[in-house]
């Protein structure tokens, strides 16, 4: 039930503009009552004007719904967690759980013919030791949120000296009481990190199988994931930490021409192809969202409300686009999603 795409000219035949007449056309498009999903993932601020002009026309609480955003690679307030889940979740859906692989495979492209096995198997054990029942599971103290913590406390929570609940336990509470963004936001605070997989690398379940498994160039794959996590924490910061970034936007135009610039080097294309992943995330993590994938994933307290969530998502009129695509042309674990 989608279409696609392709647009394709020399430098200056007006690709961007008419891009950007298709993306008004889906602005403005007839009986529609509410603004469309769309997220248009540019290199420059072409599609500025198409932001722009429905931010002069519409109301002001629609007019709040049309950004445009542009991160730089040190700006934290735009972070997003590649490992964050579905409300109420310690499992990611399947979707959720391809995007990782592709983002952890273009952060190390050089793991050999089983690389994908090994990083699926690092996701899994990631999940499985931050999940609700493990005795690994992360904890909440005051600082973590002082805000979110005022509001526990009124809910019956003892956030005393020396009581360091499981973040899932503020999940709950803040779920039951209907305060389904807060109960968000304290979920943030239970997901695995970039940097917790430099840990989980020790663990017995990924050391029994792929302990000793050599990547192409002789050295444990082990060794050289490790190296390239702890190298991609300092480098890509959108990524490596608790999700800082939220909106309620739906039209979002996000330019990656701060993060990435052209390249046709291997390193240029993969860093591009990366950004453009995190871009993705940032503005159309919900367009993949689809009422079969959370039966099998949702806690029973949350289902109901995630089918709901997941079957208006996939009535909405959705829009994806990304331009200068043929800069992240060779890299296979970002193409595949794209």
């Amino acid at each position: 039930n989608y279409w696609g795409t392709l647009v394709f000219a020399p430098t200056g035949s007006g690709k961007s503009f008419l891009m950007n007449m298709l993306n008004a056309g889906v602005m403005f498009s007839p009986g529609a009552t509410r603004l469309p999903m769309v997220t248009i993932i540019d290199k420059g601020p072409s599609a500025k004007g198409v932001v722009e002009l429905p931010k002069a026309m519409l109301p002001k609480h629609l007019a709040d719904q049309v950004v445009y955003w542009r991160p730089t690679p040190s700006d934290v307030n735009y972070c997003v967690n590649p490992f964050d889940t579905q409300p109420g979740c310690d499992k990611p859906l399947e979707s959720d759980r391809d995007f990782i692989m592709a983002l952890l495979g273009g952060i190390c492209p050089n793991l050999g013919n089983e690389g994908g096995q090994f990083i699926g198997r690092v996701i899994d054990v990631a999940y499985d030791n931050f999940s609700r029942l493990s005795p690994n599971a992360k904890r909440w103290q005051w600082n973590t949120d002082p805000e979110l913590s005022e509001k526990a406390t009124k809910l019956g929570l003892d956030l005393s000296d020396g009581k360091n609940p499981r973040v899932w336990e503020l999940v709950d509470a803040f779920f039951d009481a209907g305060m389904y963004a807060e109960s968000m936001q304290a979920q943030f605070y239970a997901m695995p990190l970039l940097g917790d997989l430099t840990r989980v690398l020790q663990d017995r379940r990924v050391l029994d199988v792929y302990g000793t498994a050599p990547a192409p160039s002789g050295e444990p794959m082990v060794k050289v994931f490790e190296r390239a996590l702890i190298s991609a924490a300092g480098e890509y910061k959108l990524f490596s930490g608790v999700t800082r970034h939220r909106a309620n936007a739906r039209f979002i135009v996000i330019d990656i021409d701060g993060m990435a610039a052209a390249s046709q080097s291997e390193e240029g294309r993969r860093r591009f192809a990366l950004m453009l992943l995190f871009a993705r995330r940032l503005g159309a993590r919900q367009f993949f969202l689809h009422p079969d994938d959370v039966k099998g994933v949702a806690p029973p307290r949350y289902l109901n409300y995630l089918l709901d969530r997941a079957q208006k998502t996939q009535e909405e009129l959705k829009f994806l686009e990304y331009d200068e695509i043929h800069n992240a042309k060779g890299i296979d674990a970002v193409q595949s999603l794209l």
